[in-house]
Order: C-alpha cells, then sequence, then structure tokens
C-alpha cells in the first residue's frame, strides 16, 4: 500500500531543512546525493524538529510522484538512510514518528532490498512492535503501513515478521481495533504475509483465520473502505488455504461467503484494467496468488470459468512484462490453466480465448520468459492442439480410403469432430 501525500503538501507550513535549500528546491525532483546525505546527516542530530523535517524530504524523494525516485532511493541506501530513519521511531516527538514511518514505507514500495534492510535494522521491528502496541490509532496506522509495504515487496520479509516476538498478537489487536485507518492497514499487512506460504502456517497456528478475517467477511458496511477490507479478507484467506491445513479451515470459510470467487475475478479484471477496487489498486501478483489457489478447487472450477477467468489470464500471458515477481506470476497463471485443461468442458472456452496465440508467444521467448514457463506453454500447446493434429492426420491423402477414421460411421465420426473441433 503506497501510503499518498502529495510532495507540496507536506513543505507547506514548515521552514526548511537547511539554509541552502529553498523550497523550490525541495520541490525539485532528482537532487544530488548531497541533498541527502545532509537529510541523513540530520536525522542523528538529535533534534526531532530537525528530524522529522528530514525525514520528510526524504519521502518526498522516495515518492513514485518523482521521477528520479528509484536514484534517489539507491543514493539513500548508500547513505545509512533506513537504520537513521528507523533510529528516529524511538523518539519522544509524534511528527518525527510519523514522517519516519511514512518515509520507510515509500523506500520499501517496489524495492526489495530495502523491505529487506528495514527489517533486519537493529531494533526496527522492537519499534513497530511497540507502535502498534500504543492507544493511538494514527501511530498503529503508520507502524502497519511499514510492515504492509516490506511484506508486499518482498518475499522473504514476511516470515521474520510473524516470527518476531509479539508481533503478530500486536497485529491482531489492530486489526480488530476500531480506528479504522489503523484496521485497513493491519488488515492488509496480513493479506500481504499470506502470500508467503510459511508466514501463512504461522497465521494458521496464530488463528488469524478465525479470529481476525472470518468475521470480516460477515460485516455489514459500504464504501470504498469497507470493500477494500472485505478484498483483502478474502484473498488472505484464499492465500492461507494453499498452506499445510489451511484448506479444512479456509474453505469452510469461504463457502459460506458465496460471493468471493466473483470478487477474485473481478479484482484480477480490474488489476488487468489499471482500476482501484475499494480504492485499492491491486497489483497483479496480489490477485494470482490467492486466485492459483482458488482455482485448484475442482468444485469452483466450473464458476471461475463462467465468470471469465481464462479470459483474463489469457490476458496476463499475451501482456505479460518482466518486473516483480513476474515471473512467478506468469508460471502460477500456466498452472492454473494446465489444472482446467484436462476438462473436456472447458477447452472450446480456452481455445476461444485467445490463449493459444499467448502460449505460442510464451515458447517464443522473445520477453526472457523464464524456462520453466516456456516449458509449461509447450506442454499446454501439446494437449491443445493434439485432437486438431490427430483428425488431420487420419485423413491424410497418403493414407486415402485405407485410414481406420473413414471406416467409421458417420454417427461417431460428428463425435469425434465435435470433440476435436468444439463448436459450442
Amino acid at each position: 500500500m503506497n501510503r499518498m501525500r502529495s510532495p507540496m503538501t507536506c513543505l507547506l507550513g514548515n521552514s526548511l531543512l537547511h539554509a541552502s535549500m529553498t523550497e523550490q528546491d525541495l520541490a525539485q525532483p532528482g537532487d544530488g546525493a548531497e541533498d541527502i546525505s545532509e537529510c541523513v546527516r540530520q536525522l542523528a542530530t538529535g533534534d526531532d524538529a530537525t528530524a522529522a523535517r528530514a525525514a520528510r524530504y526524504l519521502f518526498q524523494k522516495a515518492h513514485a510522484a518523482d521521477k528520479h525516485n528509484r536514484e534517489n532511493k539507491e543514493k539513500m541506501d548508500r547513505q545509512g538512510a533506513v537504520n537513521a530513519l528507523c533510529s528516529i521511531l524511538r523518539s519522544g516527538s509524534v511528527e518525527a514518528r510519523y514522517q519516519a514511518c511514512s518515509a520507510l514505507s515509500e523506500l520499501a514500495y517496489q524495492n526489495e532490498k530495502i523491505c529487506m534492510a528495514i527489517i533486519n535494522a537493529p531494533g526496527c521491528l522492537e519499534c513497530l512492535r511497540l507502535l502498534l502496541q500504543e492507544h493511538d490509532g494514527n501511530n498503529q496506522e503508520d507502524a502497519a503501513l511499514v510492515i504492509n509495504n516490506c511484506a508486499a515487496f518482498s518475499q522473504h520479509t514476511p516470515i521474520h515478521i510473524v516470527q518476531f516476538p509479539g508481533m503478530l498478537d500486536a497485529i491482531r489487536s489492530v486489526a480488530n481495533g476500531r480506528h479504522v485507518g489503523a484496521r485497513n492497514a493491519a488488515i492488509s499487512a496480513l493479506n500481504c504475509m499470506s502470500r508467503s506460504i510459511e508466514a501463512a502456517q504461522a497465521l494458521i497456528h496464530a488463528r488469524i483465520v478465525e479470529e481476525v478475517l472470518t468475521p470480516i467477511l460477515s460485516e455489514k458496511g459500504r464504501g470504498e473502505k469497507y470493500e477494500a477490507r472485505v478484498a483483502r479478507a478474502v484473498l488472505a484467506i484464499a492465500n492461507i488455504m494453499g498452506a499445510k491445513g489451511g484448506y479444512e479451515i479456509c474453505a469452510p470459510v469461504l463457502a459460506k461467503y458465496p460471493n468471493h470467487l466473483e470478487m477474485a475475478v473481478n479484482i484480477l479484471g480490474h488489476s488487468l484494467n489499471g482500476l482501484k477496487w475499494g480504492g485499492i489498486l491491486f497489483a497483479l501478483y496480489s490477485v494470482i496468488i490467492p486466485m492459483s489457489h482458488l482455482s485448484a478447487i475442482k468444485e469452483n472450477q466450473a464458476r471461475l470459468v463462467e465468470l471469465g477467468m481464462i479470459e483474463k489470464l489469457a490476458r496476463v500471458l499475451r501482456e505479460w512484462q518482466p518486473g516483480h515477481l513476474s515471473d512467478s506470476v506468469m508460471e502460477r497463471v500456466l498452472l492454473i490453466i494446465l489444472s482446467i485443461n484436462d476438462q473436456p468442458e472447458f477447452q472450446h472456452r480456452i481455445r476461444l480465448s485467445g490463449l493459444i496465440a499467448g502460449l505460442q508467444q510464451i515458447q517464443l521467448g522473445l520477453r526472457n520468459e523464464p524456462p520453466q514457463c516456456r516449458a509449461l506453454a509447450e506442454q499446454l500447446l501439446s494437449s491443445l492442439l493434439e485432437c486438431h493434429v490427430a483428425v488431420c492426420m487420419g485423413q491424410h491423402a497418403r493414407l486415402g480410403a485405407d485410414s481406420p477414421l473413414m471406416l467409421l460411421d458417420d454417427f461417431v465420426s460428428s463425435l469425434i469432430l465435435d470433440m476435436a473441433f468444439p463448436m459450442n
């Protein structure tokens, strides 16, 4: 979850970082490493107001609104900004802690290396847990957002988070609390962590499904925050269902919420179109992972196909580009299709979806598709086209009237042709 704030809004009503920086300097993207270095130095001055302004400046330079944000994050990482910001979490100043959390959240956004650096920073997880345990909902929300982004953009951080003493209890308490912003951030963090099989196992042992996620599905409400909360709960339960022992706990819960399959397919469509669901722009991998678990249940497959899952998965393959977890997305999509391809009633829908063109594109490997995905695409293509090849070979001119296919009566021949070339 990328916590958005306008860089200009951040500046209003606040003094500048130091005499050499004008307001225009702060508003300009892509300043040199010396400004970032000066901000990191100011974090350690011991003055809370100075540290808060420095952290706010780092937030702005790391924000996606700054066209040089990637380079800026690299500079911050080299200058030791992560450890310096984590030390501010111990500050007695609410403003300094808030600005430090905002900067850490932004640094973690789409940067796996920095996610790990935050988790490994001395005392950082302890400080975040303490903020979650405070009675101030804003502090809880700020801390939950840092945990959320660290879990969202690294496959390796969730297990460290759930194993940290007292962390899951603190997140559970916030997720069941009354502060809407903090609650939604905590539930989002649980959803992100549930994508890791190892972390999902810990969530099962902590009874997160029964005590946090299941009650959400029974809530009545309206509006974007409510829709986002329910969507994250559904996706998290679907993720946890893929862990050992998860099916027995999660499948009965989802069965009582009949719209969960429709919601998952609709969120996938929104993700493909770059649209928000419940005010949240769900990343593709955040939907494909739970979809892979939902589609593994035979009883769900017909409904998912009816809702348009195959067409959307075909589009995922056609529009695929290398990026964060993109190899995993492609592999999971191919495995989903492979799991339903052995059902004759779905094969016509698969062929009409444009999937074959997508599979042929993967097979060529022109987009640097991973080898395991190219092998899966070849396997699927062989399966989808083998019926056509068999029929065509049976009618080859060299076989002529001696073809065994020609010895069949019209009724049996029509059945074979219908199965090889289904029309409806």
